[in-house]
């Protein structure tokens, strides 16, 4: 692929990500679902534009947008830390520290994961997080309609 057409759809695309923050604002809804909803409408249209026979002159240019040399470790190493620093801008740390108990065992988890000690065979502490994880799920699920059918004035 031609490196002035990468470096041409990626500076484009830097360039709706510049413009999805103001938005996001004007339309009141959070920056991350104006990026989902962006990603999806361009991914959209340029499979679209390559497989219609309307037209043929996009078809470089969405060739270009689906075949992006773009492979995992610069998601992991570029994106992802971005994506980290700017939901940490809007994170509100007093709301964060009401839920410390779930983020403390699957910290636990996580960090055991990472050093080796689960397998096919020992795995159980991961199950157990995510099921605590869903049991409190379904209890908010179970008590927020519970307290605003039954619950006083």
């Amino acid at each position: 692929m031609d490196i002035i057409l990468v470096t041409t759809v990626i500076a484009s695309l830097f360039v709706v990500i510049g413009l999805a923050e103001p938005l996001a604002a004007r339309l009141r809804l959070p920056f991350s679902v104006i990026l989902a909803v962006v990603g999806i409408l361009i991914g959209a249209s340029a499979i679209f534009f390559l497989r219609t026979d309307l037209t043929d002159a996009l078809n470089p240019v969405a060739a270009a947008i689906l075949g992006l040399p773009i492979r995992s470790n610069v998601f992991l190493y570029v994106f992802l830390p971005t994506l980290l620093f700017q939901a940490t801008l809007g994170m509100n740390l007093r709301r964060m520290v009401d839920d410390w108990v779930p983020i403390l065992v699957l910290a636990v988890v996580w960090n055991l994961g990472r050093a080796g000690h689960y397998d096919s065979d020992n795995h159980w502490p991961v199950e157990g997080a995510v099921k605590y994880w869903h049991f409190v799920d379904l209890m908010w699920v179970a008590i927020y309609p519970t307290l605003y059918l039954f619950g006083g004035s």
